[in-house]
């Protein structure tokens, strides 16, 4: 048996005022869609909605729009109004939609102006500040040698404010599960392998092709401390403290939550 599955996000800046921020999911079984209209400074939801084209027995097609999302900021506290999402209209919209609020933190350093600041280092000084305990690299600035700047001068931003792939291919054999899943937007590029027999993790590999500082690598070995532990025992919350907890890395955290909870769908 063999399962695909790719979620994506795009960013786009339609005028001055208004970004258009669309999620797809594309996998063995599911042909998804969420989109949201964001207001550019203020980040608030202006519409929401989604769509489900394929699923498995046409069970979940349908679509409509979460209402429970305009008007919130589509930004780090959005949890609870998402979590409103999930109640309304199932666990596949509020996922697609969460994605989106991911890609809007993300995209926020291109619209620097229109959320208030005078320069993109003033930004960029304030979100240092913001991150310290939120990810390896800010939790780690002794040790930091590539300033953010620098690292994403080269990208030619035009109305393509910013771009996530997440894709998981899973092959199984009797019990065996090999997984490999890959993480690329903009600013990463992260690889991992993993096998599980019978539910429970026997290896874990991870690799940063890209990023933006040398010493982001180093939260790779972290992964090692998932083996020998099952597939079912590994939620979102323990796979975010194996991964570093709050200074550890979100993204590392993100795709590996992703490929555990694709597995334990598919066991």
């Amino acid at each position: 048996m063999y399962y695909h599955g790719t979620l994506s996000i795009a960013v786009r800046k339609l005028d001055e005022s208004q970004v258009e921020v669309q999620c797809v999911l594309l996998s063995t079984g599911y042909e998804a869609v969420a989109t949201l209209r964001v207001d550019a400074g203020s980040f608030q939801v202006q519409s929401a909605v989604w769509q489900v084209h394929q699923s498995p027995e046409s069970q979940q097609n349908g679509g409509g729009e979460a209402h429970e999302l305009v008007g919130v900021e589509a930004y780090f506290k959005a949890g609870p109004a998402l979590k409103a999402v999930g109640k309304a209209h199932g666990d596949l919209p509020r996922q697609l939609m969460a994605e989106c609020v991911k890609g809007m933190i993300q995209a926020e350093t291109y619209l620097f102006k229109e959320r208030g600041y005078s320069t993109l280092q003033e930004y960029d000084d304030d979100y240092v500040k913001m991150s310290l305990d939120t990810c390896y690299l800010y939790s780690n600035m002794k040790r930091k040698t590539m300033p953010w700047l620098v690292y994403i001068a080269n990208r030619d931003v035009g109305d393509c404010l910013f771009n996530r792939t997440k894709t998981i291919s899973i092959h199984y054999e009797n019990a065996v599960a090999r997984a490999e899943g890959f993480f690329i937007d903009c600013f990463h590029e992260l690889h991992i392998t993993l096998e599980a027999d019978a539910g429970l993790v026997k290896k874990v590999d991870g690799e940063f092709v890209r990023v933006p500082d040398p010493i982001c690598p180093e939260v790779a070995l972290l992964l090692k401390g998932f083996e020998n532990k099952l597939v079912v025992d590994l939620t979102k919350s323990e796979v975010g403290k194996g991964c570093g907890g709050g200074p550890g890395c979100a993204h590392l955290s993100d795709l590996m939550s992703y490929m555990l909870q694709t597995l334990e769908k598919h066991m």
